[in-house]
Parts: C-alpha cells; structure tokens; sequence
C-alpha cells in the first residue's frame, strides 16, 4: 500500500471525523500510559527525546511538562497538525518507511507506542532509530503480540491497512538485528484489565471472561510487549537533516 494510501486513511480514519466510537467506552485516564514510558526510561529534564509515529502528541505534552526537549513524526497531517497545537516540540508530518529526518546521535531517547506493527520496513525503521539515538541512549518500543491469547478465539484488535505483528521471539530477533540490547521485555494486558472499551457487546463479554485471568498470563501470551533497549552496535554512516524547533 502506498504511503499517500497509507496517510488517508489515518486522516480520515483512525484521527479524522469518520473515526467509528466503541460499543462501550469506560472514563479512565490514560495519564499513566504516556508518563510510565518515560518513568522507565528514566528521562531527565534537559534530555532529548523523539516519539516515532506521536499521533496527536499526547506522549510529548507529558514529556514537555517533565521539562524534555522532544521532537516527533507521524503520517498523519490531521494528528500532526493537532500535535503542533497541544506541543512546543517540533513536529513533522512524513512517512517513516522513508527514514527519519535527524542526525546521527542526536537524541537521549525514542519511543514507538503501538506503531511499529504498522510500518513495512520494520528493520529498516528501527535501523533509523538506532542511528539516531547516542550510543548511550535507551528507546521504548511498545509493540502487540501476534500470539495475543484472544487472537486464539478469533478476537481481532487491529483494523488499519498494514499489520505486521510478531510473536515474542521474532520481535526479540528483530531488535536484536537493529543493533539493540533488551534491557528489559514486560507484558501489558491493559486490553483485558482496564475493561475500558470494546467494539461489540461479544468482545465485552470476551474480556470479562478472561479478566480474572489476567496476571497469570504468560509473556507470550500478552496483549502487548514493552521492550525497553539499549544500543549494541556503533550506529551505521550516514546522516540525515536534524529539523530542529524549540
């Protein structure tokens, strides 16, 4: 699928005014979902920090009021326009598949929320991030699990037009070969243990099932994978224009 395709569809999709509500939706916050990231990363004010994919930037507002210095890219003009609206961070709208716009070792820290099962070239964006990352920094890639214990009843969680999931050991290979060490892999049932929202009332039930169930659920069977990572490898030559705005 081409990336004009591609960035459409989040336009008109998944960020713009034909974006489908959930059957059921639960007030919860999701303060805790973009802070615990950067609670284990151990970021600083004063560092340096890039969101791959940062949608309509809710990781880097969080990132901001810690006193980070962020920059972001997304897809999507619709999100990144809004990005730009709640963030100081410089934002830019491009297709990441293509690579990223910065320099050689310019940042402290990288993040990637849900969105590398959506890119086509996984080795060669991760690639990207290790390039431009210091040879001390750490990234946070959260990423879903191919093997999610619901995909086994036929429960799918994932509409948009690329999805390329991996099983726990392929995604451990992937890193591996991006030139990353894995500091640490956690699970995140947040699927099944917030109970938040689900598309149709079966699904509700699902998960209302398999709730109680939650905390024995082993890591290769989890909803998502949190990898947390460090550089192995000097970062390859090359490099690109860093667009930098503070």
């Amino acid at each position: 699928m081409s990336d004009s395709h591609v960035g459409k569809y989040y336009d008109e999709q998944h960020y713009g005014c034909n974006h489908s509500s959930k059957w059921i939706k639960l007030p919860f916050s999701k303060q805790d979902y973009y802070g615990k990231p950067l609670e284990r990363l151990g970021c600083k004010a004063g560092d340096r920090l890039l969101d791959v994919a940062c949608g309509e930037g809710q990781l880097i507002e969080r990132a901001e009021s810690l006193g980070l210095q962020c920059w972001g890219i997304d897809i999507s003009q619709v999100a990144t326009i809004e990005a730009r609206r709640r963030c100081k961070a410089a934002i830019v709208c491009d297709d990441v598949n293509k690579g990223l716009p910065y320099d050689n070792g310019f940042y402290d820290y990288a993040t990637c929320l849900g969105s590398l099962e959506h890119f086509e070239n996984q080795l060669y964006v991760l690639s990207e991030i290790r390039r431009v990352i210091k040879n001390s920094g750490r990234v946070y890639i959260l990423v879903p699990n191919d093997d999610y214990i619901l995909h086994k009843f036929g429960y799918e969680t994932d509409d948009q037009p690329v999805i390329n999931r991996h099983s726990l050991l392929s995604y451990i290979s992937l890193l591996v070969q991006s030139g990353f060490r894995i500091e640490r892999a956690l699970s995140d049932n947040s699927h099944l243990s917030d109970l938040a929202e689900s598309s149709s009332c079966l699904k509700f039930v699902l998960k209302l099932i398999i709730h109680p169930l939650v905390k024995f659920i082993p890591l290769r069977y989890a909803y998502n994978f949190i990898f947390i990572c460090q550089p192995t490898t000097q970062r390859r030559e090359g490099q690109g224009e860093c667009m930098t705005k503070m």
